[in-house]
C-alpha cells in the first residue's frame, strides 16, 4: 500500500503559515538524511525559501491570509537546494520514494498545494458568498486544451512515448499555457546538464487535458 496514499488522506489541511514552515522543515531535514548532505544544507534552503516569500509586503500579507497560495509559492520557487534542485523536484522524490519520514512533511505541503490544483479557482466577487454560484472562473482553460512542458529526456527513454499509450506519474506535473515558457525551462534544463557533463536532448511536451474540464 502506499505511504503517500494513506498519510495524505490521514493529513488536515493547513490552517496557518507556521504549519507549512514547520512541514518544510521536516521534509528537507529528511531528504537532508536520507541523501547524505549536512543539516545546515536543509537549514539555508529552508532561509532562502522564507526569504524570498517575505521580500515583499504584498506576499507576507498573501502568506499570512492566503495559505494554498503561500503553499504554491514554496513549489514553484526557482531557488536552489545546494544549487542543483528546486523545491518541487525535492516535493517529486519524497513523493516517488514513498519513505514514510520524507512523505509525512511533503503530505501536508500537498495539501496546502492541492486547494488551488485539483479545482478551477473561483474568485469571489466582493458582495457574493464563499460558493461557486457568486463567483467567476479565475483561470482560464488552456488554448485547445493543450499545455507546455519543458524539460531534457535521455535518448533510451524517447521509445517509452508512444501514441495511445496510458501512465501514470507519482507526483506533479508542472505544466505551461504558453509553449515559450515551456522552452525556457528545456533550455534551462539542458545547460544545467551541460555543465554537470552529462548533457541530455532538450525536449518539449504537449499534454492535451480533458476537454470537459472548459465547461
Amino acid at each position: 500500500s502506499s505511504n503517500f496514499k494513506r498519510l495524505y488522506s490521514a493529513t488536515p489541511i493547513p490552517q496557518r503559515y507556521m504549519e507549512l514552515l514547520t512541514a518544510l522543515d521536516e521534509l528537507l531535514q529528511a531528504y537532508c538524511a536520507a541523501n547524505g548532505f549536512e543539516r545546515q544544507d536543509g537549514e539555508e534552503f529552508h532561509m532562502a525559501l522564507f526569504q524570498e516569500a517575505t521580500s515583499a509586503a504584498s506576499t507576507v500579507t498573501q502568506m499570512l491570509t492566503q495559505i494554498p497560495a503561500a503553499a504554491q509559492r514554496m513549489w514553484t520557487s526557482a531557488k536552489k537546494f545546494r544549487n542543483t534542485t528546486e523545491l518541487c523536484s525535492i516535493i517529486n522524490a519524497a513523493i516517488r520514494s514513498d519513505d514514510a519520514t520524507l512523505v509525512e512533511p511533503a503530505a501536508k505541503i500537498c495539501r496546502g498545494i492541492n486547494q488551488l490544483c485539483v479545482a478551477r479557482r473561483i474568485e469571489v466577487m466582493d458582495s457574493g458568498s464563499v460558493d461557486g454560484n457568486d463567483g467567476v472562473l479565475s483561470v482560464k482553460f488552456p488554448p485547445n486544451g493543450n499545455t507546455y512542458r519543458g524539460a531534457v529526456l535521455p535518448d533510451e527513454h524517447l521509445q517509452f512515448y508512444s501514441v495511445g499509450k496510458k501512465y501514470r506519474i507519482p507526483g506533479y506535473l508542472a505544466t505551461s499555457f504558453t509553449e515559450k515558457v515551456a522552452k525556457g525551462f528545456a533550455r534551462r534544463a539542458w545547460q544545467a546538464e551541460k555543465i554537470a557533463a552529462a548533457e541530455k536532448p532538450a525536449v518539449i511536451w504537449v499534454v492535451q487535458v480533458d476537454p470537459a474540464g472548459e465547461e
